[in-house]
């Protein structure tokens, strides 16, 4: 018989759990403390640790390290119990050594037994295969861990996206050349695509709930009982009307409250989140990271639902699946044909070129195209279906102005600002020029960047209760593991004129933005104009500073202008956008550094 310890400062959550481990033929005992925890570990050396993070006297972290650095005690396997809130403690304990987290107030019975089943050895839940359909049970799917590469060195020429390799892959084929004959890995055909995502099984409660929700006929009493067919989507559903991502207020006590809280087409857009992130979870062995892809979907849909509510459409709901939705091609071509998109994302990283444009040149079609493709399977609405096979739109066209168009220039503005907060990845890491979409939309910039940053905590909130429903191993947000990568980081004086300026978000974002003591400029410029303003502002900023920076010129528009003689002397380069994040550090971090090194030469 195997025993548990449950450490727990509060008795309505410790007992419960013990009582119901009990009923299951496991031994408990419990902790009131983490010294506690930790003396009873010394005298009965439990088998699993349930682990509550947030405890007076010693925290759970804490605890954990201590424990790891015991050898006779650093191989017990600990689940943390956490809260929302916790997100930060969450992932330190992820440095630390956890097994697995469990949302105190949001997992079912089911749950707690299968995840200590699996920690214990006493049998695992399989892993869904592309020939296989998954399991039934929403919360059974597995991934692991993936290392994530370090960020190259400045100055290498061979560069990868930066996080975006989990795994070690082939070097990267050559580029071809223009006009070469396209050579297809594999016979790869949109509707061989088509074919075998019908194989794959879709849980027939959701699918359930799907259908009733794009019924007219349908009631939310009719939801409500569907829902409950199933207890693990119910708790799901349940903790998804109570997070900050479906409002404030008195939390849904049951679940035809969350079903009155959420409204008919908030649940089916939950429904189809639980569907997607479960249906792909722990299957993308060419590459693509499960946390960081929906991190970046999801923050394209809450863009997109901002933007869509800022210009007054009557359809947010729809245009957040379409954000939700949008890259799910390149999680399907993944999944089924890793071998072949490996070599393509490694070679975005190489050539900092367009991913759409190389998956065209070697496949025929591109993500958006199998987007669409899987999206009329799940038979959505067309308006869904085209703004998220549209998000790939190069630019905005202001002579169209009906509604499908402007749908895909709201998701693909989302896209782009998601890209800007560097909130996921999708896959190419990448920054994109933003002004025309905001333009063609009619929405003022300063609008358009207070969206931007007021999406970080939604989606860190959101992405935790996804985390914590399934056994996925949470990453730190993809952002920090961008950051923790750049061995120096540059201090950036951002020249822009416009506040919703995709450099100056992305430095904000990753807080690298400094005008006191920078160590390198940059004038991003969205259009020619911009550039000699940007000069001008950089002499008002150099005249403060007494002393010349070190430039980067990043260009949204496709003109070459060589910049004024008197910044010709200094150290510059210039990027256009788009440009991979890779490539964008490694020259604002190069400048820098070569600069400071120069300043600390000493004189012949």
């Amino acid at each position: 018989m195997s025993t548990i310890l449950i450490v727990d400062d509060m008795p309505i959550f410790r007992e419960p759990i013990a009582a119901t481990l009990r009923l299951f033929g496991y031994e408990t005992i419990s902790a009131a403390s983490a010294p506690e925890a930790l003396d009873l570990v010394q005298k009965r050396r439990p088998d699993l640790i349930l682990l509550d993070i947030a405890m007076p006297q010693m925290d759970g972290i804490t605890c954990l390290k201590l424990l790891r650095a015991d050898p006779r005690m650093r191989d017990i396997p600990v689940i943390m119990l956490t809260a929302l809130s916790e997100r930060a403690m969450v992932e330190r304990a992820a440095h630390v050594g956890v097994q697995g987290y469990l949302l105190k107030t949001n997992f079912s019975t089911e749950e707690l037994t299968a995840r200590i089943r699996e920690h214990l050895g006493e049998g695992s839940r399989p892993v869904a295969s592309a020939d296989a359909p998954p399991s039934a049970n929403p919360s059974a799917s597995q991934s692991s861990p993936r290392a994530a590469p370090a960020m190259p060195a400045p100055g290498t020429s061979n560069v990868s996206p930066a996080a975006t390799t989990p795994s070690p892959r082939p070097a990267s084929t050559p580029a071809p050349t223009p006009g070469q004959t396209r050579v297809t890995p594999a016979p790869i055909t949109i509707e061989e695509i088509r074919a075998k995502q019908q194989l794959r099984g879709i849980q027939p409660v959701l699918q359930h709930v799907i259908k009733l929700t794009q019924s007219s006929a349908s009631s939310l009493q009719d939801i409500a009982a569907a829902v409950r067919l199933d207890q693990a989507l119910s708790l799901r559903l349940l903790a998804g009307a109570n997070s900050s991502a479906y409002g404030t207020g008195t939390g849904a006590r049951n679940i035809p409250e969350a079903v009155k809280r959420l409204g008919m087409t908030s649940i089916r857009n939950l429904a189809i989140a639980i569907l997607t992130i479960d249906h792909f979870d722990g299957v993308l062995p060419g590459g693509l990271v499960p946390q960081h892809f929906w991190e970046h979907s999801l923050a394209t849909a809450f863009v997109a639902e901002d933007l869509a509510s800022a210009i007054h459409r009557p359809d947010a709901d729809q245009l957040f699946l379409a954000g939700l939705l949008h890259d799910i091609g390149r999680m399907v071509i993944d999944d089924l044909y890793p071998d072949v998109y490996r070599p393509l994302l490694d070679r975005c990283g190489v050539e900092s070129s367009d991913l759409s444009a190389i998956e065209r040149h070697a496949l025929g079609f591109t993500h958006a195209d199998v987007t669409r493709a899987v999206l009329e399977e799940w038979r959505l609405p067309r308006t869904t279906i085209e703004a998220a096979a549209g998000h790939d739109l190069i630019a905005p066209d202001r002579s169209q102005r009906g509604a499908a168009q402007v749908a895909a220039t709201v998701v693909a503005l989302a896209n782009r600002i998601a890209h800007a907060v560097v909130l996921g990845n999708s896959g190419a890491p990448t920054l994109l020029s933003t002004a025309r979409f905001v333009d063609a939309l009619d929405i003022a910039p300063a609008v358009a960047a207070k969206i931007a940053r007021g999406i970080c905590d939604r989606v860190n909130d959101t992405e935790l209760f996804y985390a914590c429903s399934g056994s996925t191993h949470l990453r730190e947000a993809f952002s920090r593991e961008l950051a923790s990568q750049v061995a120096k980081p540059p201090r950036i004086a951002v020249i822009a004129r416009r506040d919703d300026d995709p450099v100056r978000l992305f430095c904000d974002q990753m807080g690298w933005s400094e005008s006191e003591r920078p160590t390198v400029a940059v004038v991003s410029a969205a259009a020619s104009g911009d550039l000699k303003s940007g000069v001008a502002e950089l002499a008002s900023l150099e005249a403060r500073l007494q002393r010349p920076l070190p430039l980067v010129v990043v260009r949204a528009f496709p003109a070459e202008a060589p910049l004024p003689d008197g910044l010709q002397a200094r150290p510059h380069a210039s990027v256009r956008l788009p440009v991979t994040y890779a490539e964008f550090i490694r020259t604002c971090t190069s400048l820098a550094e070569s600069t400071e090194a120069s300043a600390v030469a000493p004189r012949p």
